[in-house]
């Protein structure tokens, strides 16, 4: 019988297999969590993989990064066990995945003049999906408390943290829309 899980919340059903031959073998986060696209609705989805069990859940930030489970499925017969220095392998029935550790990085993203995001909020902006939390939002040099229904304007500074393929994606989108 093959287990058939739901990572997402669209309810798209993949193998375990399908689910770790998408991901990339960087998808590893320092924090344990993977980030993955759905096969069915193409969103992104956070995951985390351990001995017997994967979790889908969200990230945020609390002093450093957190991942919250959401749902859980139990995956009988899957090992996972550290590589030298801070990669992870992955074991299911007969095959193995390797997954190096992508480090978590800080950026800061000044809102340029004439961008999309201008007027937005941050919570609109929906950076969780993409693993990336806000540490804090500056305005004319000052620090704003951060919170979610700060709508951006020209020159605001968000400093973020997050994986730096992710980071360059969302620059993108903020600076072009796409």
């Amino acid at each position: 019988m093959t287990l058939a899980l739901t990572p997402c919340r669209c309810g798209h059903a993949v193998t375990v297999e399908e689910l770790l031959n998408a991901l990339a073998p960087d998808a590893g986060g320092s924090s344990g969590f993977f980030i993955s696209i759905c096969a069915g609705c193409k969103e992104s989805t956070m995951l985390s993989i351990q001995q017997g069990k994967i979790e889908t859940g969200y990230t945020y930030w609390a002093g450093s990064m957190h991942f919250e489970a959401m749902y859980s499925q139990r995956v009988p017969g899957l090992g996972v066990e550290p590589s030298d220095p801070d990669d992870l392998t992955v074991k299911y029935k007969a095959k193995t995945w390797r997954f190096q550790n992508r480090r978590i990085q800080k950026a800061r993203f000044v809102i340029p003049p004439g961008a999309p995001v201008i007027g937005t909020r941050i919570a609109d902006l929906n950076l969780g999906q993409w693993g990336i939390s806000v540490i804090s939002c500056e305005r004319a040099g000052s620090e704003l408390a951060t919170g979610s229904d700060i709508s951006l304007q020209e020159s605001d500074a968000l400093n973020v943290e997050g994986v730096e393929r992710m980071l360059a994606r969302v620059w993108k989108r903020i600076v072009d829309g796409r």
